[in-house]
């Protein structure tokens, strides 16, 4: 079975570098035109070195169209930022093409997963993590860098069935360190000034998430089918993955106190 796990976080972790220079929150690596090439960043790479084998499913061709796109409006935006007049309604659509690659990612990787003998070029540091990813706080940064490497384990493991040893020591795991990372951030954020509201959202945000990775585990233990590793990756990580985008990375601009 072909896992896809990875594929959403780079392009989750490209599109995040795009808003980054866009907001003036960091500089830009690539030139505009680099930018624009869909043949260069990870998932790029993915999908043309596997167009061979992938040329006849549908979803691989829609993944490809809505991929291209996202580059040449992300090429666009940043021509657009760099003479000064980014417009807000073409940075809105850039993030509703790359939703939609998120999508069409998760596509492929269904109508992929009936086809058990598919092997497909994945290379050999497939990853998670992305330093797009640090927010500055050393004790943070490593917890989230650990979740990771343990995504990253579970990649190179897909076919291991959950109902094994290693397999529930994968989600035991998974939970303890999403539990431990979530009660640290909470206590470094108790340390700054921040609004009680902001505080309580992100802390609920916690709350929902750990709920989700029990409400996940319970689903896959009660299934009748035989679930594996490979099955549960990309659901888990993937709404990690988005917090940390959407909640973590807000942290950034504040001085966290490590201590």
């Amino acid at each position: 079975m072909p896992q896809l796990a990875f594929l959403s976080a780079w392009h989750r972790n490209f599109a995040l570098h795009i808003d980054l220079a866009v907001q003036g929150q960091e500089g830009l690596h690539l030139s505009a035109a680099e930018v624009g090439d869909d043949h260069l960043c990870q998932l790029g790479r993915w999908l043309h070195d596997n167009a061979a084998k992938l040329a006849e499913q549908p979803a691989y061709q829609r993944l490809l169209s809505l991929h291209a796109e996202y580059h040449a409006q992300a090429e666009r935006v940043i021509r657009a930022h760099l003479a000064g007049h980014a417009g807000l309604e073409a940075v809105a659509s850039l993030h509703s093409v790359s939703a939609e690659v998120v999508a069409a990612i998760n596509a492929l990787d269904a109508e992929l997963r009936p086809i058990a003998d598919l092997r497909l070029d994945s290379p050999a540091n497939a990853s998670f993590w992305d330093d797009s990813l640090l927010i500055g706080h050393g004790v943070i940064d490593e917890q989230h860098k650990a979740i990771a490497q343990l995504g990253d384990r579970m990649l190179r493991e897909p076919a291991l069935p959950l109902s094994s040893d290693a397999g529930s020591r994968f989600l035991h795991d998974f939970y303890r360190l999403v539990a431990l990372h979530f009660e640290t951030e909470e206590i470094a954020m108790r340390r700054m000034q921040l609004p009680p509201d902001v505080l309580k959202a992100h802390f609920d945000e916690h709350s929902r998430l750990l709920d989700q990775i029990v409400s996940y585990s319970v689903d896959f233990s009660r299934s009748r089918e035989i679930k594996t590793v490979g099955d549960i990756t990309q659901d888990l990580f993937g709404v990690i993955i988005d917090h940390v985008v959407n909640f973590d990375l807000g942290l950034r601009p504040r001085n966290l106190s490590a201590e």
